[in-house]
């Protein structure tokens, strides 16, 4: 007899809503001080008030520590990626994407950024 669709629904619903595990959490917090580094590094010398990280690390399909991809199924990144992007909103920073166009050719792609900007504090 064929599984019911119900029964497999139910079951990637309660996987893609499940808290994050203790491995999870440990790769997100490895994610977060290598950022937390690239800001302290390229922050005070950017001129657009800007840090550009290669989108595949806040993605975590790769993983700066260890240097090598994560395997990680797709929701489950997806929900370490909300915590990541929650995380630095609250402690103020807005977050922006550049994708590229494509536009050079399939040959000359450029790279995909995640982008932090501090919020502009204002005096008074």
């Amino acid at each position: 007899m064929a599984i019911k669709f119900k029964e497999v629904y139910d079951l990637k619903k309660k996987f893609d809503t499940a808290p994050l595990s203790e491995e999870e959490l440990t790769i997100l917090e490895e994610v977060e001080e290598h950022i937390d580094n690239e800001i302290v590094n390229k922050y005070p010398r950017d001129q657009y008030n800007e840090v550009r990280i290669s989108l595949c690390i806040p993605t975590f399909r790769y993983n700066p520590v260890t240097k090598k991809a994560n395997d990680i199924h797709s929701t489950r990144r997806a929900a370490m990626q909300k915590e990541l992007e929650k995380r630095y909103r609250e402690s103020g920073w807005t977050i922006s994407y550049s994708l590229d166009d494509g536009l050079d050719g399939p040959n000359r792609s450029g790279d995909d950024f995640w982008i932090l900007k501090g919020k502009t504090m204002r005096r008074g």
